[in-house]
């Protein structure tokens, strides 16, 4: 099974044009939607809509497929109240961690929109994504501590793990990741 040598030695070369003419337009993009006078009801409409597709796309990602619809209503549901029928309970906690995590996500960025990334973050946003659920050997808000794999894909070993998220946050807030363009950043 193959593995995969993590490191955080990320060489971007902002000379190559295309790459600037990507930036230059996503920041142009971007400026444009910003400056789009939009009614205060379809602004929080256009929010829900981002929130519960992002939601979605989260859960998604971990194999969870609800329609949007089915993500909206238990998110409108709010709490522990029973939504989708057929013993889906997993699911529902994970639609409503991944809520909590875009509540709390966005708060902590209109608190202080420069807050840095830590481990202890990190930390945080694992014990809101995966509280309450019954994932094998998950401990909410700690680095694994047992050995996996996605597919044919071999994670790093645990033992490795909080070394490699140091390392990451040290590039990231520190050493050549702080350089980049945030939105090579986000990348």
């Amino acid at each position: 099974m193959p593995s995969w040598d993590v490191h955080f030695g990320i060489r971007v070369d902002l000379s190559r044009t295309n790459l600037l003419r990507t930036l230059a337009e996503i920041r142009a993009f971007a400026n444009v939607i910003r400056d789009i006078p939009i009614p205060p009801g379809v602004r929080n409409s256009l929010h829900e809509l981002n929130i519960m597709r992002a939601v979605r796309g989260t859960t998604g990602i971990e194999g969870t497929e609800l329609s949007e619809d089915e993500v909206r209503n238990v998110i409108e549901a709010g709490g522990d109240t029973p939504v989708l029928s057929g013993g889906r309970q997993r699911e529902e906690r994970e639609v409503r961690n991944a809520h909590a995590l875009m509540v709390y996500v966005e708060r902590l960025l209109q608190e202080e929109p420069n807050q840095p990334l830590t481990e202890n973050l990190i930390r945080e946003f694992h014990r809101i994504l995966t509280e309450g659920i019954a994932y094998p050997h998950n401990e909410p808000g700690r680095y694994r501590s047992f050995r996996v794999n996605a597919g044919d894909y071999l994670a790093p070993d645990h033992a490795t793990v909080s070394r490699l998220m140091a390392d990451f946050i040290a590039w990231l807030n520190d050493g050549e990741g702080r350089a980049l363009d945030p939105i090579v950043q986000a990348v």
